[in-house]
């Protein structure tokens, strides 16, 4: 066809067969009529002449114009729009969730959030296990990725939610102690008086690490003996009454500081932002820890303080409720995962046992009790 000459209104462009004709306004109208060597020179110039027929009849539609692709939500979208949720709410620890989305964003963060399918999924948590990552880590890093396709359906930028596999069975807790001569040891061996304050707060209270890290010259009444923490994982702050050892070294370590000057700071008045490596090395010249063959750490680790300051606390007589308060545990079931409770039962329980029921039972009061906690020593 491309060799015949086309009838007047009609031309080739590419492999159309494109029709011309004049709107009422004076313009003229172009619109695909036919194809190169399929669509007769005849029935072009027919479907032409209809066009011209509805421009006279006034019925003549312009064409609408194509409508943009639309951009597919991809994970990555889906990623951003969580944080950005998690951001506004305060959630602590994001730099942890940025953590998890960068193993995830290799895996999933181009892919089209229509397109995940739960194989994809398992497929990545075999992988991830395959590189060694314990099953705590994947379960972790797998909530992420749920919690932002479910973010994602709330905000209707996706219209389905994969189904996720369920959680891969996870170790048990760890339960390492901090004893009282292993405390000493490790007090006797600090260098630094922030270390040996860490240390002593961890030991005493369970303050959590951050927690310790965020405290401020302000949140330390040194007249009356008081410790405020304001900054906690559960958002809700505690005072706590410091004891002789504890005030003694908070002391030490506002001297000379403004009120918003961090309490913990190194020689050179910089903040510990990471004490991991100071703690690993005071374990290691204690004898409480040592390196493996490849350099990684075994050993005592900073939260066994916060659990071994538990046990303490309810082995020497102080009411569960005020445990609690000064631990800053919100919620009973974590409270009973360092296994305390059964732990005095069970003693007591013997006691019992061996002096016939006459051995003097720790009582609890029901009683609503302050939060404040008094000294021990």
């Amino acid at each position: 066809m491309k060799k015949q000459k086309l009838p007047r209104g009609l031309r080739v462009r590419r492999s159309s067969i494109i029709a011309s004709f004049a709107l009422p306004d004076g313009t003229i109208a172009r619109r695909a009529v036919g194809i190169v060597d399929v669509t007769s020179t005849q029935e072009c110039q027919r479907r032409r002449l209809e066009f011209v027929r509805q421009v006279d009849l006034g019925t003549y539609e312009t064409p609408k114009p194509r409508s943009e692709a639309v951009k597919e939500t991809t994970c990555a979208d889906l990623w951003l729009a969580y944080e950005a949720d998690c951001r506004t709410r305060d959630v602590r620890r994001i730099d942890r969730l940025k953590l998890a989305w960068s193993h995830l964003e290799p895996s999933f963060g181009a892919k089209p959030a229509a397109a995940v399918k739960p194989r994809d999924i398992a497929e990545y948590i075999t992988a991830r296990r395959a590189s060694g990552m314990a099953n705590a880590t994947c379960n972790r890093e797998v909530a992420i990725l749920k919690a932002s396709f479910r973010h994602g359906a709330r905000l209707e930028m996706i219209e389905r939610i994969p189904m996720f596999p369920r959680k891969l069975k996870e170790a048990k807790p760890r339960q390492g102690f901090v004893e009282d001569e292993q405390y000493k040891v490790l007090a006797k061996n600090c260098r630094a008086s922030w270390l040996r304050t860490f240390l002593a707060l961890g030991y005493d209270f369970g303050l959590r690490k951050g927690e310790m890290l965020a405290l401020r010259v302000r949140n330390v009444d040194l007249l009356e003996g008081w410790l405020t923490v304001e900054i906690s994982k559960n958002g809700e702050g505690r005072r706590i009454r410091l004891t002789r050892e504890t005030l003694a070294l908070l002391t030490e370590c506002v001297r000379g500081k403004q009120p918003e000057d961090f309490v913990l700071s190194r020689k050179d008045g910089s903040r510990v932002a990471q004490p991991r490596k100071d703690w690993y090395a005071l374990c290691i010249a204690s004898g409480l820890g040592n390196l493996d063959e490849d350099g990684g750490y075994e050993g005592l680790q900073m939260h066994d303080l916060r659990r071994s300051a538990v046990r303490r606390l309810v082995r020497r007589g102080v009411p569960e409720k005020v445990c609690m308060a000064i631990s800053g545990h919100k919620t009973r079931s974590v409270f009973d995962r360092y296994n305390i409770t059964n732990e005095r039962d069970l003693e007591n329980a013997a006691k019992l046992i061996e002096h016939d029921g006459q051995a003097s039972v720790p009582v609890e009061s029901d009683t609503k009790t302050d939060t404040s906690v008094f000294a021990h020593s």
